[in-house]
């Protein structure tokens, strides 16, 4: 009888208040005078009502002074909209509606939305009102699959926007994220970064300080100096947007672009890169930089590319034409289905590529093996450098006797010398005209659908720079308009106008062809109109070391021209010294092979084959600037003297580790 006349009383005091809370029912209560108020003590079975929002729990005290309910054991809220929490112990301010809920040891609060998306905590705090729910001492949000844990998080039911801050982490069964602060929308999966984060998946790993990540579409956009890596890429700019499910990304902004397995970085202000077909654009500057043994090689260019060698690639001999290669750079053989080594085997086709215009020397040095490769014949072989040569008779005197030589050269490096990769287009392509979305699946519009999915991505790549490149490293320096590389046979071919200066000279020809291992280049091949020069004496007595030939061949040593061929129509023009290093006259020679050796990057040694002519001019009848090849073209002036000559000033950043 009491405990029914409480709750009647409870009832009756707040019953018309549409402010106040209702005590809709409770088995048993008790009145008790607290600092001259009467608080309500509620037992078993306890509902109370707020507007539309309902309260269950064990026991509560209801402070009708200050509309406000303490409540224990098996607290439980209900919304209209179907918001729930469940908690051990409660503390509810109705003026405001802003519940604390707390559980005991070993358990934990649960906020749950309509949508069952659930914040777990040890302690939360929600305001009924605002529907905004937050913890400050650990705890999770449930969204699906989807867990998000931190220190802190603050989570608004209305709108399933949730702020996460402290020891972040992202548990998802496609990728995983840890951060200092990020914020999360339940209903679109969005991923918003506010410090730095960093994103992982089964393909690649992103960091990043700020921007968003769409996990229903797969699709990141990073506001913020980023990194993307991935199996052979690594991928620094100052925004980087990433469709994973197309694999393309974009980098904008001092681009640092890393070949994890090449040791080659790039330098760039555009990059974009598709990791599933790994093939990589970049513009605006770009500067490659090449690990070669201890020695550094640099390239610049207007444009870079890259792409792994698929297996349908076909090979091209070193006597192409050189338009036929300038065709190939700029994509003008795309899904052309022309095998080039076989049209090499057709006399009309030979003779329109130039190939009968080599000697008979060299025709038995090239021959075409049954997989239809160019490889050396054993009758004629070459001079090596550090390929254990064996030469004997070594008389200049008798310059028209053959010298035995040993050479145990593996192959002809003219094979291999260019890759055409079928149904591919390369086009050169103005950056100002890009309007690429990284949420678009054709985000490659230069290839118009030629891309080749069925490409091996495992294997070795290549590369072509195009329009202005120059080359420098401490040993050699280079410049051409387009220049191609290939891992499969480590050729860097030179193209249109390419010259080459090594520390006391220069090299030009219509291609140059260069071959490297793993530590330094070891051969330079000139398949045409070739020339090399070098400058003797001061540089005010106009006196130039000169040889040319249809075909030029140096070999390397420690980047260094140690020796040189000159094939073919051969000529010279060499100032010859005594033994106390005076000049005592001209020469002028020409003969179907000269062969140089080098000590100190100046010629030691010089030896004419067959059909030679050769004048000697007294050095005091010698006119130096008479003695001119009709090749010769002295183009130092272009040539780049120093690393911060080649950059322009501009200074590289470092290259983090990986």
């Amino acid at each position: 009888m009491i405990s029914m006349l409480c709750a009647c009383m409870a009832n009756g005091q707040t019953k018309n208040d549409q402010d106040s809370i209702l005590v809709l029912g409770n088995d048993y209560a008790e009145f008790i005078q607290q600092d001259g108020h009467t608080v309500h003590k509620l037992m078993h079975h306890v509902k109370l009502q707020h507007g539309s929002d309902t309260l269950y729990c064990d026991s509560a005290f209801f402070y009708t002074h200050i509309n406000s309910v303490e409540a224990f054991g098996n607290v439980v809220i209900r919304q209209a909209d179907g918001t729930e929490a469940f908690a051990d112990y409660m503390r509810y301010t109705g003026n405001n509606k802003v519940v604390y809920m707390r559980a005991l040891e070993g358990r934990e609060v649960q906020l749950i939305d309509a949508q069952l998306n659930s914040l777990w905590s040890k302690e939360i705090a929600y305001n009924l009102s605002t529907k905004i729910g937050s913890y400050k001492n650990g705890g999770q949000l449930q969204n699906e699959a989807t867990v998000l844990v931190s220190d802190r998080a603050q989570y608004n039911l209305n709108t399933k926007e949730a702020r996460f801050t402290g020891n972040v982490a992202v548990d998802d069964p496609e990728y995983n994220v840890v951060s200092k602060d990020l914020g999360y929308n339940t209903d679109t999966k969005l991923v918003r970064f506010f410090g730095p984060s960093v994103v992982v998946n089964e393909e690649s790993v992103l960091r990043t300080r700020s921007g968003t990540y769409d996990s229903q579409n797969k699709i990141a956009h990073f506001t913020s100096r980023s990194s993307l890596l991935n199996q052979a890429q690594y991928i620094e700019a100052d925004t980087i947007d990433y469709n994973r499910i197309t694999g393309f990304g974009i980098g904008r902004g001092n681009v640092i672009s890393l070949d994890t397995t090449q040791k080659t970085v790039l330098f760039s202000g555009y990059v974009q890169y598709n990791e599933q077909t790994k093939v990589m654009w970049s513009y605006i500057n770009p500067v490659m930089k090449k690990m070669n043994g201890k020695d550094s090689m640099f390239l610049r260019a207007e444009t870079f590319y890259s792409a792994p060698l698929p297996d349908s690639i076909q090979i091209l001999s070193a006597q192409d034409s050189l338009e036929l290669t300038a065709e190939i750079l700029q994509s003008a053989v795309a899904n052309e289905d022309t095998d080039l080594a076989d049209s090499l085997r057709s006399t009309e086709d030979s003779a329109a590529l130039g190939v009968d215009l080599l000697p008979d020397s060299l025709h038995q040095a090239l021959i075409v093996d049954s997989a239809g490769q160019w490889v050396p014949s054993k009758e004629y072989p070459l001079l090596s450098d550090s390929q254990h040569i064996v030469a004997s008779k070594l008389n200049p005197d008798s310059t028209g006797d053959l010298v035995s030589i040993k050479s145990e050269m593996d192959q002809w490096v003219y094979a291999d010398t260019l890759l055409k990769i079928k149904d591919t287009a390369t086009k050169v392509t103005d950056t100002s005209s890009h309007k690429i979305t990284i949420d678009d699946p054709d985000a490659y519009p230069e290839y118009e659908g030629n891309i080749q999915p069925h490409a091996d991505t495992s294997g070795p790549r290549y590369f072509l720079a195009y329009h202005h490149v120059l080359m420098w490293s401490d040993s050699l320096q280079g410049k051409c308009d387009s220049l191609s590389y290939s891992e499969k046979d480590s050729l860097l071919t030179l193209f249109l106008n390419p010259v080459l200066w090594p520390k006391a000279g220069q090299m030009h020809g219509a291609v140059i062809i260069m071959k490297a291992d793993t530590q330094s280049l070891r051969e330079i091949i000139i398949p045409e109109d070739g020339i090399m020069i070098n400058r003797s004496g001061p540089e005010i007595a106009g006196m130039f070391d000169q040889v040319q030939g249809n075909i030029i061949h140096g070999f390397l040593r420690n980047n260094e021209l140690d020796s040189l061929i000159a094939e073919g129509s051969a000529a010279s023009v060499y100032f010859v010294t005594d033994e106390d290093s005076a000049y005592v006259g001209g020469s002028e020679a020409t003969a179907d092979r000269i062969e140089i050796l080098f000590e100190d990057q100046k010629i030691n040694k010089i030896y004419y084959r067959r059909n030679v002519e050769q004048k000697m001019t007294p050095m005091k009848d010698v006119e130096p600037r008479s003695l001119r090849l009709n090749r010769f073209k002295w183009l130092e002036a272009d040539r780049p003297k120093t690393l911060n000559e080649f950059l322009q000033g501009k200074v590289l950043p470092e290259v983090p580790e990986i």
